[in-house]
Parts: structure tokens; sequence; C-alpha cells
């Protein structure tokens, strides 16, 4: 392979030189000068799945295999040479080339093939690298090469980067598709447990701008009906009218709004019938015909009338939508939000990096400038136009204005926010309704941790005095701890389950009869005594290794079976009663990676016997119980009293 690398003439611009635009990425060295040396980032080498992994001399662009240029890839290196160019420092740069360089690496390792145009497979690479991470995390340096929780969360934050630049997702979209890993253990110690969590934050973040987009598709760019309202925890829920289905409308024979809701075009009257299983004559169907040319006659009157009512109501709110995105963006207090005016009503950077603002608001008397993060600007534009359709020529300074009754513009009331809300929960009953003033905690807790705990930077960016932010988003509290805690200890499980298995359910075999000699420890072995133990289909090459040796890993072997009689249960419970009494003063990491698995594979199994019908609910519960209590099965208690007298169980 070594052969065909050859060296390919490159484009070297300085990251200064903001005019010069990359017209061939896939050549383009960046070079990021300071007064002591120069840094060369060959971005354009990302093209390439094929490329030398030694550095090349200065001035002299990574040798590539010339055929394994990649197209899809174009226009990913070209963003990320444009945001690159975009950072203040040269460290960031480095730091941000470095990451970016680590995942691209990674991709091009593995045997499937992750076309940078394809989102579904860049997000399915982005959850295999956090995967991957985290076998780092926990890797023994005599295996492997491990590597800090820190290092794992800087390259995790430049993989979203690198996805974020390749897809239209926003970082919070693609931050939920994957357990994220924290770059600070403390960072625990900021989450407050009466807050959202974070990724629920997040999720609602990306329902709202999906109804900004969606209402600017269908207002701003005349697009037909129906509203399709979604989120990453939800099924899509299309709106024909705000009213969607209610309880009469659920316990009626017959009524299309049942139907509508979950169809992307207005279903014909032959698939109405079939849906709802309706047979006979139009002379007995005329009712239900009736029912449904209404429907259809009110769906084509608001796609041809483009200010209808219902266009005007869901104009409102996306409105009330947009302010509780822009809050979440800027964490601006709802009193601000909702008196908040234009100031230049242009998009306009500010002092604080790539920020921007054109509004202006009052706090306490004085003058605020909420501003917001260059990637939420294309929503914010978006917000404007939708703006000025609900104005339609009026006159408002009002950055969030809705129409009244009367089509005059007026300030967002409460009951706007609460009619939302209630439009809100019933389309996306799966993702929680973040109260406005928990956008702003929000805000005022990632200030902190970003800040490592500076309270008067955070006062600053909130506009608030040290004692409020102290009182108000600081917040140190057992609970707090205890929260996050439970999340940690969520995530560090899950991973450790999920570096061991392909599938998330695997069976279980069961046999009528058991047989003396092949009982083992957690059941039975229906192994021949000419075979070697293998992992059983589902299992990858990370969970335990089927031994005989040891009893507890033939729970992963593929000739492991089970009677489900009373005393394999119980056996089956006495291990997990056991490994959970055994935990010693490891790291939790270590813990999970070598027993989470194991115990993962006995719940699975227990809940296998109760969907069988092999033992009941109530005799697995006080067998359980009974084991609590010092009833062991006998294999089991002989390694328990051992590790009692080894000091391993208090």
């Amino acid at each position: 392979m070594n052969n065909k690398l050859t060296q390919r003439p490159a484009i070297f611009i300085n990251v200064k030189e903001s005019e010069v635009e990359a017209i061939n990425p896939h050549l383009v060295v960046l070079i990021s000068s300071s007064p002591g040396a120069n840094s060369y980032l060959d971005i354009g080498s990302f093209c390439y799945t094929r490329r030398s992994e030694i550095p090349p001399p200065p001035r002299t662009a990574c040798p590539v295999d010339p055929s394994s240029l990649d197209h899809s890839r174009i226009p990913f290196t070209k963003a990320l040479i444009a945001y690159i160019k975009g950072l203040k420092t040269r460290s960031t740069a480095h730091s941000v080339y470095v990451g970016v360089k680590a995942f691209i690496g990674w991709i091009d390792s593995q045997p499937d093939n992750y076309p940078f145009n394809d989102t579904a497979c860049m997000i399915k690479a982005y959850r295999e690298y956090t995967t991957y991470l985290y076998h780092r995390i926990n890797t023994s340096s005599i295996n492997g090469q491990p590597i800090k929780l820190g290092t794992a969360g800087n390259l995790q934050a430049q993989a979203r980067l690198a996805v974020t630049l390749a897809t239209d997702l926003s970082e919070p979209e693609i931050k939920t598709s994957a357990t994220f890993i924290k770059k600070n253990r403390k960072e625990s110690n900021q989450i407050n447990l009466k807050l959202p969590s974070e990724d629920s934050q997040a999720k609602t973040f990306a329902a709202l701008i999906n109804f900004i987009e969606e209402a600017h598709r269908i207002l701003v760019g005349g697009g037909k009906l129906p509203l399709q309202f979604k989120s990453p925890t939800d099924t899509p829920y299309y709106m024909y009218s705000l009213v969607g289905t209610t309880r009469s409308t659920k316990k009626a024979p017959f009524s299309p709004a049942s139907l509508l809701v979950c169809s992307p075009e207005f279903p014909s009257w032959k698939e109405t019938q079939r849906h709802f299983n309706l047979s006979g004559d139009s002379n007995s169907l005329r009712i239900e015909r009736s029912i449904y040319d209404k429907a259809h006659q009110r769906y084509e009157y608001n796609n041809e009338n483009l200010r209808s009512d219902l266009r005007r109501r869901i104009g409102n709110h996306a409105i009330v939508a947009g302010m509780m995105a822009f809050m979440a963006a800027t964490g601006c207090n709802l009193s601000v939000a909702k008196n908040l005016e234009s100031d230049t009503l242009k998009i306009v950077p500010s002092t604080q990096g790539q920020r921007y603002s054109g509004t202006k608001g009052r706090a306490f008397g004085k003058p605020v400038f909420p501003e917001f993060g260059a990637q939420f600007s294309p929503i914010f534009r978006k917000h404007l136009e939708i703006r000025e359709w609900v104005l339609n020529g009026k006159e408002s300074d009002l950055v969030f204005p809705v129409a009244s009754y009367e089509l005059e513009p007026t300030i967002v009331c409460s009951g706007s926010i609460q009619v939302f809300k209630t439009l809100f929960t019933k389309a996306l009953p799966k993702t929680t309704w973040v109260p406005s003033p928990y956008w702003r905690k929000n805000v005022g807790y990632q200030y902190l941790k970003l800040s490592g705990g500076d309270l008067a930077l955070t006062a600053e960016k909130l506009s608030n005095n040290e004692s409020t932010v102290k009182s108000n988003y600081g917040r140190p509290s057992l609970d707090d701890f205890a929260a996050e805690m439970t999340l940690f200890l969520e995530s560090v499980h899950q991973a450790a389950i999920e570096r061991t298995r392909f599938s998330d359910k695997i069976s279980v075999k069961f046999i009528e009869e058991k047989r003396p000699e092949a009982v083992i420890g957690v059941g039975s072995c229906e192994k021949a005594p000419d075979s070697i133990p293998e992992r059983a289909p589902g299992f990858t090459l990370l969970s335990p290794a089927p031994t005989c040796r040891d009893p507890e890993n033939c729970l992963f072997c593929a000739y492991y079976a089970l009677h489900a009689d009373e005393e394999d249960i119980r056996r089956l419970l006495s291990l997990h009663y056991l490994i959970k009494s055994s935990k010693v003063d490891n790291s939790l990491e270590h813990w999970e990676s070598k027993f989470g698995p194991t115990l993962h594979r006995i719940d699975e199994i227990i809940t296998a016997i109760e969907d069988a019908g092999k033992a009941s609910g109530e005799l697995i519960d006080t067998i359980r119980q009974e084991i609590k209590q010092g009833a062991l099965d006998s294999f089991w208690a002989i390694h328990f009293d051992a590790l009692v007298i080894a000091g391993v169980i208090l």
C-alpha cells in the first residue's frame, strides 16, 4: 500500500488570510504562524482515505493515494478550513486539527465505509467512535493504550464538530445520539436535580428548532400542510390543524383526526376506509364520507389561503418557539425576551468572538444586549422572516411580537406560552417541556462549568452580581451531586454493556430435562466433550471469554442452557448477589467494565425465564429476598464465605 502513496501538489494558505477561498480543498495545507514557529495543518489530506501516518517535512503535503480521493469529503473539508480560519488562537486551531484528524483516522481504519454526505452514516460513525473512546478509557496499560477521561471528552467534542460540519445537524442533535463523555468528573457538582437533564434540554431545543423551520417552510415559503412536528425521542406528529386528536375523537368510531396525525400526506378516501375497516355502499357511509369531505375541504382551504386563520396561529406559535429557543441560546430572562426590542434588525458580530447581536432589552432598569453563537444565527434569520410574515406590514419594535385577534402586534403573554406548551406536550409526549427559567439556569451552569467556576465571569455574562450567581446557579448540594452521580453511573454501566454486544437482546436456550453430569454453577452445559467453549451469537470480542474454569463466564457461551427450575434461578441470583457484594476499592469504570456485562446478562436471563413462563415473578422475588437473608445456593455460598474471610466482603 505504501508504494501507492505519492506526493500531491499543495496550496499553502495562512489561517489569517480570511479573504482567500479554498477552491480545491483537497490540496490545501493551512499555515498557523506564531513568533516561534509555524504549524502546517494538512486539512486537504482528509479527503483521501489512504494517506501517510508519518508527518511530512515542513512546507510539504502529506503523501496520499490519489485513487482514494473521497469526493463526499470535499464539502466537509472546505467547511473545516473556514472554521479553523475563524479561530482566534494558534493553539485552538492545532487542537481542533489533531482531534478531527484522530476521528477521521479512526473512520479510515474501519472496514465499513462512512460517506460524509450521508447523515445517518456520520451519526453511526460518531456513536461507534464514542464506544471506541470508552474502550480506550477502560483499557489496561498492559493490553493497550489507555486515555484519560478528559482526553476522551476532547476527542469526542472534536468528532462532534466534524459531524456538525459534514451534516446539517446542530451540536445538540448530535450530542443526543451517543453517551456524552464529560471532560471533568467535577462537573457532576454543577447539575441541579430539579433541572431537566442536559440531554433532555438538548432534545427539547432540537424540537423547537424543528418547529421554527417547519413554520418557516409553510408561512414564508408558502409550503403545504401538514407541519411535521418531531423530536429525537418521539415519532413525527403531522399537524393538519392545531386541534389534532381529542378524547372525543379517540372514542369516536370514525374520526379522520386520529389518522391525520400520523399521515405525512392527506389520505385518500380509500385509504381512510381501509384504516377504519369501513365497508358498504356510499349511502351507508354517507355520514363518514361527509366528515371526511369536510376535513379535506379544510385542508385544501388552508393550503390555498396563505393567510388563513390556521396559518396565522401557526405563526404565533412559531414566535413563541423562537423566543424559547432564543432564551436557550442566550440565557436571557423571560421578562427581557418578551419585551426585547430590535436594535439593528440585523445579525451583526459583537465583541464576544463569533457571537451575534441585533437586539436590546432592559433588565432592572439597565440596557442588556443578549448574544447568541454563530450556529444559532441561521435559525434567528428564519425567525426574523417569520416575524415579518406575522406583522404583515404592521410596525413593531418587538423582536417577538404575536398577532392579537384584531391582528395587531402585541407582546407574548403567559397564555400564549401555555397554549404552545399544550400543543408541544400533546404532539411530543416523550419530550420534556423546559420552562423558561430553566433555560437561563442551564446557561448559567454551562458558564460556570466552562469557566472552571469563575463567578465573576459568569455574573458578567448573565448581567448579575456574584452573590446572585452563587445562590441561584452554583448550588453545590448533596442532591445535585447525587443526580450527577446517577447519570454518571448509568452512562458508565451502559458503555460497559454496549462494548460487549452487537444486539440489545440475546436469546437464552431452555432445556426440558436436566442431566446431572451437565450441571454447572449457573445452569447447564450442552457442550460435547470434543468441543471448545465459544461466544454465543450477539456478543462481541470485548465480552467475557467463555471458559470451563470460570462458571460465571459460561453465561456468554454458545453451549449454555437452562432448565429454569428453582435451583437454576437461585444459582443465578446468588451469583448476582455475590458480585454486587464484592465491590472493592477500585475505580468504578474498572468494576463496571469487568462485572457490568455479567450482571446485565443475569438480569437478561431472569427476564427471559419470566417471559417464557418458566417461573413467576413472585417466585423470583421470593428467592431474591431469601438470598439477601443468607440463603445462597450452596455452590456460590462457598465462594461468598471465602470472600468474607479474605475481607473482600464486609
